[in-house]
Formats: structure tokens, sequence, C-alpha cells
């Protein structure tokens, strides 16, 4: 067979498999069915063998590969001294279980907050519907009064029970709210409020300051689909 002497290399596959075909036109069908037999035996029969029985190499380039779940990080325990003046330091990334908190007494902590009339009034221990219905609640995860960065978070009814927090958006500049707790009186200056989702859980998290954090149901009546914070950063701590 003589190939053109010009553009051999593009023209040599196309005259190849032209003379080809036609070769195998000639053939009877008995002979078409027995190539196209060993065909399948010798090309496709490994090719198809070798994704079965090794996936990674030969489909993990268009397989989707599922993204890992996300699960939130436990709940750190932080370590801490026992409560005085002094200054102390939580995780400002998560929320967390304190000894301290831990060990709360119900009770022994005393709110009171001019703006919403109320003076002296215990802190109860969680903010279960049954803790919550007999006053206000210092949340399970809270960290406890000091300097430093600690958020005391308490949670309060606004239209049912007692409604201590009814007129929590009501704060006005120069507010004060005050803790009394294991000898010391902290004093707290109102920074601002805040509505966010009822799935929210920033405002509890601590942060570069000492502040306390009120929160409660938004709106006030109706279906409580958000929640109001107001907070209020430290400025003072005096012996009782």
């Amino acid at each position: 067979m003589q190939f053109p002497s010009l553009n051999l290399k593009k023209q040599l596959p196309t005259t190849f498999f032209k003379k080809g075909y036609s070769v195998f036109k000639a053939f009877s069908i008995q002979k078409k069915s027995a190539i196209i037999a060993a065909f399948t035996f010798i090309v496709l029969v490994p090719l198809l063998c070798g994704m079965f029985l090794f996936p990674k190499s030969a489909s993990q380039h268009w397989r989707t590969v599922p993204l890992p779940v996300l699960t939130p990080p436990p709940q750190s325990v932080a370590q801490e001294e026992p409560l005085t003046a002094d200054t102390i330091y939580y995780p400002t990334d998560t929320l967390f279980l304190s000894p301290k908190r831990q060990a709360y007494v119900n009770g022994t902590m005393l709110l009171t907050v001019p703006r919403l009339k109320l003076e002296n009034i215990p802190v109860q221990n969680g903010t279960t519907t049954e803790v919550l219905a007999k006053g206000v609640g210092l949340y399970e995860v809270s960290s406890m009064p000091s300097k430093g960065n600690p958020n005391v978070c308490i949670a309060g009814h606004r239209g049912v029970h007692g409604s201590e927090f009814a007129n929590i958006d009501t704060f006005a500049p120069e507010d004060k709210i005050y803790l009394e707790y294991e000898g010391y009186r902290y004093t707290y200056l109102f920074e601002k409020t805040v509505i966010v989702e009822d799935d929210d859980w920033s405002p509890i998290f601590c942060t570069d300051d000492s502040r306390i954090t009120l929160t409660s149901c938004h709106p006030k009546t109706g279906p409580s689909t958000h929640r109001i914070c107001a907070t209020g950063l430290l400025i003072s701590v005096d012996p009782v």
C-alpha cells in the first residue's frame, strides 16, 4: 500500500481506518460476530473489571466526595479559682460549664434593675419552664461575676408568671444593673439592646470584657420567634 507523501502524519490514521472498515464490511456475518466478540473479551471486559475491582483509581475523578458532617464541639469545662474580686478570663469561642457555675446555690445571687423596678430579687438556678415560673434564672452555661471577661447571663419572662423583664426594651443610656454575690456588689452600665433569632446563642458568649446579659422572649405578646437581649458592662466591684 502506498500512502500520499503530503501530510502523511495527519492522513495516516484516517486512511488506515477507512481501509480497515472496508475490509470489515467485506466479511461475512459470522466473521463480524467473531471479531466483535473478540474485541469485547480482549478490551471491554478488562476495562469494566478494572472499574469494579479498583473503584478508587477508575472512578474517583467523577464521583462526588461527600462533605464531612460538622457537629458542634463539646462544651468545655473552664478552670477557675474560687470567686473573688480578682480577674478571671473565660473562653470566648464556645459555650462552657464552669465549676463555679455548677456549684451555684439557688437564690444566692441578687439582681437589682432600677429601670425594671427590680430590687434584690433572687436569681434562680437554671432556665427551665419550672424555674422561670418562680423568677429570673441563671443560664446553665453562664459564667459567674468577676473582673476579666465573664458574661453573666440571666433569663426572665415578659408576659407570663412574674414578668420580671416585661419592660426589658425600655433601657436607656446611663441605666445601671446590679448584682450581689458572695460578698461583692457588681455594678454594670447599660450598653445596648439587640434582638436575635431564638436559636442564636451568640449574645451569651463571653467577649473581651466583663458584662451582664438579660434575655427574654420577643415580641412581648404573641408567638415568641426571637429573643431580646440587654447587656451592661462592668464598671465597678465593691465589697458589700
